[in-house]
């Protein structure tokens, strides 16, 4: 599963083009992190809505990615969060920018 890979903190820090590849709460900013256990608000209530519409309780990557009915709905998810876009980071580099 390949998500836009270079907006993701992990692979920013390879690159030397952030100083951590840690995202708040000193958690790793993986693929699987933001779509089974980000918790912001936004994506947190989306996430609720994939699940109802896969009647999965508890999503894990591979269930997400099993079946192409799943990886639809996965990439539908994607694009309502716009998670790993670069507007999606460079608006997370504006606000840490703004909190220091």
């Amino acid at each position: 599963l390949k998500l836009s890979y270079k907006f993701i903190r992990l692979y920013l820090y390879k690159l030397n083009r952030t100083d951590s590849d840690l995202y708040k709460y000193n958690k790793k900013k993986t693929t699987a992190y933001l779509l089974l256990n980000c918790k912001k608000t936004r994506i947190a209530k989306t996430r609720a809505k994939l699940r109802d519409k896969i009647k999965k309780a508890r999503l894990s990557l591979l269930f997400l990615i099993y079946t192409k009915i799943r990886i639809e709905k996965t990439l539908d998810f994607l694009k309502k969060t716009r998670l790993c876009t670069k507007k999606w980071f460079l608006k997370k580099r504006q606000e840490k920018k703004q909190e220091e």
